[in-house]
C-alpha cells in the first residue's frame, strides 16, 4: 500500500510541476475587433515597442509574459477615417492554473511556481479578445 501512495505522490508532483506553462502555454491569441470593422490598429508593448500592426478584425498572437515575474501590458490604438482615434489596454492577468503549482507539495511550488511558469510566463494570461467601439468624428 506505501508503495502505491508514493507512485501516485511522484505522479502527482511530476504532472503538476509548471501546470500554468503546460495548460496556458506562454502565449494567447487574441482577437482585435472594432465597431465598425476594417479599423487600422496597432499593437504597443510596455516598453511602447510596436509589436503588431493590421485592420480588425485579426487574431494576433502576444507574449503572456514580458520578463520573469513579469506580466505582459499591451496597448492597441485603434484608427478610421471618419472616426475618432482611441487606445484599449491588453493587461495579462495571473492564472488560476498557477496554483496548481501547490498541488504537487514543496517541489512542484518550487520548480513549477519558482521557476518553471514565471520564465515561461505560462502563469500569465491575456484576454481572449480586445474589442473597441468608434465613435465618428465631430
Amino acid at each position: 500500500m506505501k508503495k502505491i501512495v508514493m507512485a501516485l505522490a511522484v505522479i502527482n508532483t511530476v504532472t503538476l510541476i509548471g501546470c500554468a506553462s503546460i495548460v496556458n502555454g506562454t502565449t494567447t491569441p487574441v482577437k482585435i475587433v472594432s465597431v465598425p470593422d476594417k479599423a487600422e490598429f496597432i499593437i504597443k508593448n510596455k516598453d511602447g515597442f510596436m509589436v503588431h500592426g493590421g485592420t480588425t478584425p485579426e487574431t494576433v498572437t502576444l507574449d503572456n509574459s514580458s520578463g520573469y515575474f513579469s506580466s505582459s501590458r499591451y496597448t492597441v490604438e485603434y484608427k478610421k477615417e471618419g472616426y475618432q482615434t482611441v487606445s484599449a489596454i491588453l493587461n495579462a492577468e495571473l492564472s488560476g492554473w498557477y496554483f496548481g503549482n501547490l498541488c504537487g507539495g514543496l517541489p512542484g511550488a518550487i520548480i513549477g511556481g519558482i521557476i518553471i511558469d514565471p520564465s515561461t510566463g505560462g502563469m500569465w494570461k491575456l484576454p481572449e479578445q480586445a474589442e473597441m467601439s468608434l465613435e465618428k468624428s465631430k
